[in-house]
């Protein structure tokens, strides 16, 4: 259920801040450093850092904060996808 209704909260808070954007504070860019996406992706990397990129998304709704966020969880699908099927596949 929140998986259908994040997409649509996390467009909202960008609509919003693109109508605020003089009034936006980046409160992540003093306390944490900028996380960059690697080349390839773990399930490791994604399982220690897929909650920091969503609270960046949701804290500070940039078009970049977004967007990395949004990259990780179709990667973090995608796995998941492949392991469902190779475990429908071994059955």
């Amino acid at each position: 259920m929140i998986n259908r209704i994040l997409p649509t909260v996390l467009l909202a808070l960008t609509l919003c801040s693109c109508a605020n954007n003089d009034r936006v504070q980046d409160n992540t860019q003093n306390t944490v450093e900028d996380l960059e996406l690697p080349s390839e992706i773990s399930e490791s990397w994604l399982k220690d850092n897929l909650n920091i990129l969503l609270e960046r998304a949701i804290d500070n709704p940039t078009e970049e904060n977004v967007r990395k966020y949004f990259y990780a969880q179709k990667v973090m699908l995608d796995l998941a996808k492949k392991r469902a099927e190779a475990v429908n596949e071994s059955q």
